[in-house]
C-alpha cells in the first residue's frame, strides 16, 4: 500500500550517480589552503564573534536567574552585562597596577616619558 501511494505521488526511487573521479589532493590542498587564509584574514572578525558567544552562554544561567526574580528581559541584560564588564574591568585593574608595582620594584630607575618609552 504505501508503494502505491508513493508511485501515485511520482516518488520512484532516483539513480545517484557519482563521479568516477576521486577527490585529488592538490584539490584538497586548494580547500585547505582557502579556509586556513579566510580564516587568517578575518581573524578581526571572528575573534569578536567567538568572544561574544562563550560571554553569552556564560550570562545565560545569570540572565535566567535575574529573569526569574521577575526583571524583565532587558533590564536582566543589562545588569548581567553591567556586572560582566565590572569583574571583568576589575581583574584588569588588579592586574594593571600589581604589574606596575613588580616594574616599579625591578626597575626603580627609570620614568616614563611621553610617548610611552622608558629612559634611564
Amino acid at each position: 500500500m504505501v508503494n502505491d501511494v508513493s508511485r501515485s505521488l511520482g516518488a520512484d526511487r532516483a539513480e545517484v550517480r557519482t563521479s568516477n573521479t576521486p577527490p585529488t589532493s592538490l584539490g584538497t590542498l586548494a580547500v585547505a589552503v582557502v579556509i586556513v587564509v579566510s580564516l587568517y584574514f578575518g581573524r578581526e572578525v571572528f575573534v569578536p564573534m567567538a568572544l561574544a558567544v562563550l560571554l553569552s552562554f556564560a550570562l545565560g544561567p545569570l540572565v535566567l536567574l535575574l529573569r526569574r526574580w521577575h526583571l524583565g528581559r532587558v533590564p536582566a541584560v543589562i545588569v548581567a552585562v553591567l556586572l560582566a564588564f565590572s569583574i571583568i574591568g576589575g581583574i584588569g585593574t588588579f592586574v594593571g597596577t600589581h604589574n606596575s608595582r613588580i616594574w616599579q620594584r625591578t626597575c626603580p630607575d627609570t620614568k616614563p616619558t611621553s610617548r610611552g618609552r622608558s629612559t634611564r
